[in-house]
């Protein structure tokens, strides 16, 4: 399958009206999962209550919850949620195990911390996070990462404040990590946020070496609007197309029976070894 990734900043989704007009806007998208930054739930029972909106739509899809970042998926005979997740004690960095096509693939969704002083701890704690699994698994990184790598090309003000970018290069660096927007577009200049008169490319989606090969296609999508015609987010949902059907399986990465996977016995095995 031609997997669909989207990640977009809700900007504190909550009330049922900004709710369901997320879920239309999702609905038609063509995006398979979506990863969603800055939700911002006030409390247990609003993300209960977000995650059983989307299930109701999508009974045979899913969706995980955290704090700060969620991710949901719809249904398609391609795509199996393996039950395993992980995220970061803070909420910000949420991260599932899923087959695409057989291919065992990693999926984070992050909210960058935007205060200039916490920027160094997030960036270190989301490395240990996506270094703690097997390096061979295919990892898909997007969302919100509130700075840019590269200012000279991804902000209208590349002398401004950029606080964290050093720590992100580092990421990126050693994960090996590339811009699938960059893969595609070299010299773009399409920015996803406007802020103070600045306009930036803080949403982005990154992928490991076993990926570039097979990233098709990245887009932008304005956020939806309320019935007054508001923006209900200043930033643009960006949607990089992957064909993972067509990654180069070897000794390094899992192609899997999800019938297999979800033995218990296994799951285990591989996590240990892990």
């Amino acid at each position: 399958m031609s997997l669909g990734i989207q990640g977009s900043n809700v900007q504190r989704a909550t009330s049922p009206g900004r709710i369901e007009r997320w879920f239309a806007f999702f609905h038609h998208s063509p995006s398979h999962i979506f990863c969603l930054s800055e939700c911002s739930f006030p409390s247990l029972n609003h993300s209960t209550n977000f995650q059983d909106r989307w299930l109701a739509l999508h009974p045979d899809g899913g969706a995980r919850i955290a704090e700060r970042t969620s991710i949901l998926w719809k249904a398609h005979p391609a795509l199996e949620y393996t039950g395993i997740f992980t995220q970061s004690s803070d909420g910000r960095v949420l991260i599932g195990q899923f087959l695409v096509d057989s291919v065992l693939t990693r999926i984070a969704s992050i909210y960058a911390r935007a205060v200039d002083s916490e920027k160094p701890m997030f960036f270190a704690q989301l490395c240990n996070l996506l270094q703690f699994w097997h390096p061979g698994i295919p990892q898909i990184i997007t969302s919100d990462w509130n700075c840019v790598a590269d200012p000279s090309r991804d902000s209208s003000n590349p002398t401004g404040t950029n606080v964290g970018h050093m720590n992100l290069i580092n990421l990126i660096s050693q994960l090996s990590l590339s811009d699938t927007y960059r893969l595609i577009s070299p010299w773009g200049n399409h920015f996803t946020n406007s802020h103070a008169r600045t306009t930036r490319r803080l949403d982005r989606t990154y992928v490991s070496p076993n990926i570039v090969a097979v990233v098709r296609s990245v887009r932008f999508l304005a956020a939806p609007t309320t019935t007054a015609g508001r923006a209900l987010s200043t930033h643009k949902s960006v949607i990089t197309t992957i064909d993972l059907a067509q990654i180069h399986t070897g000794p390094s990465y899992y192609k899997i029976a999800i019938e297999w996977w979800t033995t218990l016995a296994l799951r285990r095995g591989l996590e240990t070894n892990n």
